[in-house]
């Protein structure tokens, strides 16, 4: 692990230092420090992933595989995404995330307790009824690194699930669901606070039935995920809903498959023959059910800027506001004393041009 002074285009800093794998805005005393200058780059917070089933055709089986093709995007941090499955499968699925290597920075498991009239392209053999056994044997094969289950609050029972989740502070999120506005209201009122890939695998938005939208969009305290490939969600839509809710409340996901990044097929997603499709993953043979993205954080950033929003306002929904309410320790911010999790973006291109691991250099 190096010392290093870095100079860039950023305005909020002359130079950056970073000690022992933590950020410094001054040097410290009898330290010699590696220069580095990035006249053409700006200098950001490592991107945070909450919602990714896989990429470059690394699912949770190889996890440390997928950290580091990650990092070649940008991503610094992210939570390994667990479909619903028969629940044998899940709890395999869990476990195969940990080795020696590697220990997840977090876990996001989508289901299995979610509607089977908004299943998406989860598996409809794994849906179940709500059951603490169930949530239990989930949580007790994360091994404490469960972060977010996505959960449907319109299930019979499901009330004491959240609260477990609440008490052992894991973020329920309210997804795949086919909830009234009244339903997702009591669920927020339980502790189901936030929303898995907003407008995705949910109740329609209708004017005098709003449904899980209309919680979304007139809570404040919510936090909403959104797929930003421009493709699950209309850009309009996004700056609608950002206008609506705060920059401070957005969450940019992937939600990518195994296969993104891979250049030659045939490609499987979840058991699932897939085909790339305007940039969505669709189910061969049914090419109307859409599986997944085939977004990369570092496009989503790019993304986001095309469609006229900020380099600052990327930076939260990429990056900041996924730490703040996962309550990640040290990282989502350039801070004196973070961890230093740090990507160097061309600042013409935004191209990631190097990354920075806990203060470890990478050259993309």
């Amino acid at each position: 692990m190096g010392n290093f002074v870095i100079t860039a285009k950023n305005n909020s800093f002359d130079r950056l230092f970073i000690n022992e794998g933590r950020i410094s805005f001054y040097p410290k005393q009898n330290v010699e420090y590696q220069r580095l200058s990035y006249p053409n780059c700006i200098i950001i917070p490592g991107f945070i992933d909450t919602h990714i089933h896989g990429s470059f055709g690394y699912g949770p089986k190889e996890a440390l595989k997928l950290k580091n093709a990650l990092l070649k995007k940008g991503v610094t941090t992210f939570f390994p995404t667990i479909y619903t499955n028969p629940l044998p499968k899940m709890l395999s699925d869990i476990s195969s995330l940990f080795s020696d290597d590697f220990i997840p920075d977090g876990i996001h498991i989508e289901g299995p307790f979610i509607s089977p009239e908004k299943i998406g392209a989860q598996d409809k053999n794994g849906v179940i009824s709500p059951s603490i056994s169930a949530l239990s044997m989930l949580l007790e094969a994360g091994r404490g690194r469960v972060k977010a289950i996505t959960m449907a609050p319109e299930l019979k029972n499901i009330e004491p699930l959240v609260k477990l989740l609440v008490k052992e502070a894991i973020i329920p999120l309210q997804g795949h669901t086919n909830a009234s506005y009244e339903e997702a209201l009591l669920g927020f009122s339980w502790g189901m606070k936030h929303i898995t890939h907003l407008y995705n695998a949910m109740t329609p938005f209708n004017h005098r039935s709003p449904g899980v939208i209309g919680l979304a969009l007139s809570q404040a305290s919510c936090y909403s995920e959104l797929i930003m490939d421009g493709h699950h969600v209309h850009p309009s839509v996004i700056k609608m809903t950002v206008g609506a809710k705060g920059e401070d409340k957005i969450i940019a996901i992937t939600d990518a498959l195994l296969p993104t990044s891979m250049d030659r097929g045939p490609f499987y997603a979840n058991g699932c023959e897939v085909l790339l499709q305007d940039g969505l993953w669709v189910t061969k043979g049914n090419t109307s059910l859409i599986q997944g993205s085939s977004l990369t954080m570092d496009k989503a950033f790019k993304n986001l800027i095309s469609w006229g929003f900020s380099i600052d306002s990327a930076i939260k929904m990429t990056s900041t506001n996924a730490a703040r309410l996962y309550n990640l320790k040290d990282v989502g911010e350039i801070r004196d004393g973070y961890i230093a999790n740090l990507i160097a973006l061309d600042c013409y291109s935004f191209e990631v041009k190097e990354v920075f691991l806990k203060g470890e250099r990478y050259v993309v």
